[in-house]
């Protein structure tokens, strides 16, 4: 009885009260009807928790089906130039911004440059 609680310490660090007495068996006398509803509710929320993940698991496995099932590879598909188009047209927006930004400052450092001829002027 010892060893085998043992090997399951070897196992798991910690045994629930619930384990302990899957390894040992019933206590040789009564148990409190308190403890032995504890014990039941404990078992039960285990169940439940089983249940909930094989649960998950299975429409997890559904869904990545479903993925691969959408997502099919056609070796004979053409391939789609809209990331290349993306490209070229961030590209040119860019371009653009660059030369608003130029002709921006072009007008700034002309009108400064106004503003200090007329104060000299006075």
């Amino acid at each position: 009885m010892i060893e085998k609680l043992a090997e399951k310490l070897l196992e798991e660090e910690t045994l629930s009260l619930p384990q302990i007495v899957e390894v040992l068996g019933p206590r040789p006398f009564a148990m409190k009807d308190s403890l032995k509803d504890y014990l039941q509710e404990l078992k039960d929320r285990t169940d439940q928790t089983e249940e909930l993940l094989e649960k998950e698991k299975e429409q997890e496995e559904a869904h990545a089906k479903e993925m691969r099932a959408a997502i099919k590879f056609d070796a004979d598909a053409v391939e789609d130039d809209e990331d290349d188009k993306d490209s070229k047209s961030d590209a040119e927006s860019s371009e653009k911004a660059t030369e608003a930004d130029k002709k921006e400052d072009e007008k700034t450092e002309s009108s400064e440059k106004k503003d200090d001829s007329d104060k000299k002027d006075k």
